[in-house]
């Protein structure tokens, strides 16, 4: 008898945190008549991608929010790169996760001059000297499914810079996801994926965003989403005419490499 009533509360306890669920409200983050433009790794066309200097194009040029990708350092101290091998990007060579910040910040990108503002910089001091002035979206780079090491430092960093109501952490991993939301409940979370299939592991996950890829979203996609009153983000959109069309569908943000006319209405 009492296996039973455990059972029966541990299935009616599932049923709940599968189904009966909500995302923290977003509304804040958004205009009220045009999608939110979020530049992608900063405006990287105009300054080395994830650097101080494209964060500051961005902002410069009228961006209000900012997607950046975290990874991981040999210490797991939290820097803004892509790619985890430096020869894609950077005149360095090796990973990114085998070497500290002191000799991550000797390495330049092979755009632009070498100076400190085109250095693998600490999402920290990004993050200090831009959290006035733009909302930050968080793409954490993972190296495996399991990889969930960089969660507690992600809570404790935005905590102490009082940055949970303008910054949004995103991840393709779910499980990283859920160990933040396990972390801080607060923290604003976004589930970006390209398979259609993968949005089943919202139920699980609770995230406050989807990200999905552009070519994927579509009036079902964008049903759901207001059915669970879950905002999109969807990326890399770099064209006028998927701008208004994903307006039309009133998608909530365009995550984009280009420059829009922010005084040009998509709809």
């Amino acid at each position: 008898m009492v296996l039973l009533v455990i059972l029966f509360v541990f299935t009616l306890a599932l049923i709940f945190y599968l189904f009966f669920w909500k995302p923290i409200p977003t509304n804040h983050f958004y205009p009220d008549s045009h999608p939110l433009f979020i530049a992608h790794r900063g405006l990287h066309k105009m300054a080395p991608e994830n650097t101080m200097s494209s964060v500051k194009q961005a902002i410069d040029s009228g961006f209000m929010a900012i997607e950046l990708d975290v990874i991981g350092d040999s210490r797991n101290n939290l820097v803004c790169s892509h790619n985890i091998d430096l020869e894609r990007e950077t005149r360095g060579n090796g990973f990114v996760d085998e070497k500290d910040f002191g000799e991550l910040q000797q390495i330049y990108y092979r755009q632009g001059e070498q100076d400190k503002s085109h250095s693998i910089p600490l999402l920290k001091t990004i993050l200090e000297r831009f959290k006035k002035e733009a909302i930050f979206i968080l793409d954490i780079k993972t190296r495996g499914p399991l990889d969930i090491v960089l969660a507690k430092k992600i809570s404790r960093l935005i905590k102490t810079l009082d940055l949970k109501n303008s910054t949004i952490v995103s991840s393709f991993n779910p499980l990283f996801l859920l160990v933040l939301k396990w972390y801080d409940s607060k923290i604003f979370t976004g589930f970006i994926f390209k398979n259609p299939k993968h949005i089943k592991l919202i139920n699980v996950i609770h995230p406050d965003l989807l990200h999905p890829k552009g070519n994927i979203v579509d009036k079902n996609l964008i049903n759901y989403s207001k059915k669970k009153n879950l905002p999109i983000n969807a990326w890399t959109i770099n064209n006028y005419l998927s701008w208004r069309w994903l307006s039309s569908l009133e998608v909530s943000g365009i995550i984009t490499d280009e420059l829009p006319d922010f005084n040009k209405k998509t709809k």
